[in-house]
């Protein structure tokens, strides 16, 4: 039977932790494996004058380690432009084995391009597994979207973290 678990970004990096709820945590909330899919965004005008990418933090808030075993992104057409690590090895410092209460940062300013024919917008599939086969809390991820602005040969930033990721038990 498929679960679908519906993670709200922000909430999950501020309420878990404050709530204890991952402490309390149910049978029947926890997975051995899963899949994860978050939306994002990416992009550089034309001109220079604007740059969009998107940062991933993986969260393992159970008491034992997992292990990433694929990553994929589609295009908003559906075609995957990305998969790791068949066709590439996992993008730079991205850890895919994430220790117990561990974490790891996936940055599409690592591997996807900075021109404007780049991908926008697209969705990320993550598939992870507890490494000793048996059910923990499923892995959340937070979705930080990042713009920049330039002009006048200034820079500003401005910053978002409001997306949905959906897990899926495997």
């Amino acid at each position: 039977m498929n679960k679908w678990v519906s993670i709200i970004g922000v909430s999950t990096t501020f309420l878990l932790p404050i709530t204890g709820a991952y402490s309390n945590v149910t049978e029947a909330s926890t997975m051995k494996k899963g899949i994860t899919f978050c939306g994002g965004n990416h992009f550089t005008r034309a001109s220079g004058t604007e740059r969009s990418f998107t940062v991933y933090q993986l969260r393992n808030y159970s008491r034992k380690a997992l292990q990433v075993s694929s990553i994929k992104v589609y295009d908003a057409n559906g075609t995957i432009i990305r998969n790791f690590p068949s066709l590439a090895p996992f993008p730079g410092s991205f850890k895919a084995l994430i220790n117990a209460r561990g974490a790891s940062t996936l940055n599409t300013a690592t591997f996807l391009p900075s021109n404007p024919v780049s991908p926008r917008p697209f969705t990320i599939q993550i598939n992870w597994a507890y490494l000793d086969g048996k059910r923990g809390i499923p892995l959340l991820t937070n979705v930080i979207r990042h713009f920049k602005a330039v002009s006048n040969n200034a820079s500003r930033a401005s910053f978002s973290a409001s997306s949905t990721c959906f897990v899926r038990a495997n």
